[in-house]
Formats: C-alpha cells, sequence, structure tokens
C-alpha cells in the first residue's frame, strides 16, 4: 500500500456516528459510508481497492482470527491515516462481532439454498 495514495484519498474521511453499514460480500467484513470518500470525489474505486485488503483484516479481527497476510496493509493504513473511521474499536469489537457473525451465517445459508436450486436444475 502507497501511503501517500491512502493519506491523498482517505484523509478526509470523517467519522460519522449517523454512517450507514453494509456487508461486504466479497470481503465478508462491514464497512460504513464514512470510511470511503463520496462518490463524486472521483476517488470512490480507488479506495474501494486500497481498503479491500484492510476491510478483509478488520473482519478477521473482529472474528478474532487475525489473517495475517492482510496484517501489513491495516499496519501501513494505521501509519498512512490513523484517524480513518474504519479503525474505531466499535467498528471491530463488541456487538459488530455478534453481528458480523450473524451475516456471514445468512451468507452461508443463502449460498447453500442457491446450491442445492443449481442441483435441482441440474436434475
Amino acid at each position: 500500500m502507497d501511503a501517500e495514495t491512502a493519506r491523498r484519498l482517505l484523509a478526509d474521511c470523517r467519522y460519522s456516528p449517523d454512517a450507514n453499514r453494509k456487508f461486504d460480500l466479497m470481503r465478508g467484513g462491514f464497512i460504513w459510508e464514512d470510511e470511503f470518500p463520496t462518490r463524486e470525489s472521483g476517488n470512490f474505486l480507488r479506495a474501494i481497492l486500497l481498503l479491500s485488503r484492510v476491510v478483509a483484516y478488520r473482519a478477521s479481527l473482529t472474528l478474532e482470527d487475525p489473517n495475517a497476510t492482510y496484517e501489513s496493509d491495516w499496519c501501513q493504513l494505521e501509519d498512512a491515516v490513523p484517524s480513518w473511521p474504519g479503525f474505531r474499536k466499535e467498528r471491530i469489537h463488541g456487538q459488530v462481532a455478534r453481528d458480523l457473525k450473524a451475516a456471514l451465517l445468512r451468507q452461508g445459508r443463502c449460498l447453500d439454498r442457491n446450491l442445492d436450486e443449481a442441483r435441482l436444475l441440474e436434475g
């Protein structure tokens, strides 16, 4: 991760207690809208790519099973943009852990249903 790019893309991200949270299927964790620049800024997609490994690492921390593969990205971002809202403790621990486990369970059930339907179609 390039620290200067991270600063340029994320330095303006400010914590909002009202930020909406969504489950990121690709990374297996939650993302909040205040963790990214606005879509209008032109940097939204670049920030998504930059943060993909960081969001995956945060999810692994939340599940108390840190994925060492992504740890360096987390640490580099922490050094480059320590004010990034995604580092807030309540986005890593506590109620968010229970919510993440529930979201992953729902994801698994959905995938199981889709596989069952695919098998029926194959007949």
